[in-house]
């Protein structure tokens, strides 16, 4: 398996620990077919697993959840998911039926209970093309913003200027003027 750097990787696989070899199915899948993986068995001994973890997750361009009994119920799966729906590069796939969180129901979610690692199933090979479609939008994305910073400086900042006096003035005479015409319009209701 070859490692990647956290944020080059085109794939972030998150899952429970006790999903792990369906996991490595997945990672094996996805490398297979061309892409870069990162999951936490790359990291290295030393390394601070909750930032390695958080730059590798936000740098992918997909981020696939492996939706199981076990990764419902973690902390760090959720955690991780509902990154990845803010950032828009969440792939979410069922690996055994349950009751995925409530905010993760109304994202399309792959069904991959019964895939056993064939790389030429049909469901399989629907869901690489999802995948590969984040892992395009990312990569261009990318792409846009390294021509964006080469391109001209930003312009300068703009700022409203500050109220003047003549500007306060003209706000109390306002209401002022407000001021007399409901008194005046009160002494009239009362005549």
């Amino acid at each position: 398996m070859t490692e990647h750097s956290p944020t080059t990787a085109d794939i972030f696989l998150s899952y429970s620990r006790d999903d792990q070899t369906w996991a490595r199915h997945f990672a094996e899948g996805f490398e297979r077919a061309g892409f870069s993986v990162w999951w936490d068995v790359t990291l290295n001994a030393g390394e601070d697993y909750d930032q390695v973890t958080e730059q590798a997750l936000r740098g992918a361009k997909a981020v696939v959840v492996l939706w199981s009994q076990k990764s419902v119920a973690s902390r760090w799966v959720r955690t991780e998911a509902t990154i990845a729906l803010q950032c828009k590069t969440l792939v979410p796939v069922t690996i055994e039926a349950c009751q995925r969180p409530i905010m993760f129901e109304l994202t399309q979610t792959a069904d991959l209970c019964h895939w056993n690692g064939d790389s030429s199933d049909a469901v399989w090979l629907t869901f690489l093309s999802d995948v590969q479609r984040f892992v395009q939008r990312g990569a261009a994305a990318t792409a846009a913003q390294g021509s964006a910073a080469q391109a001209a400086p930003a312009p300068p900042v703009r700022r409203a200027p500050a109220p003047t006096k003549t500007a306060t003035a003209i706000r109390s005479t306002s209401k002022l003027a407000w001021g007399l015409f409901a008194l005046s319009t009160l002494i009239a209701a009362t005549l």
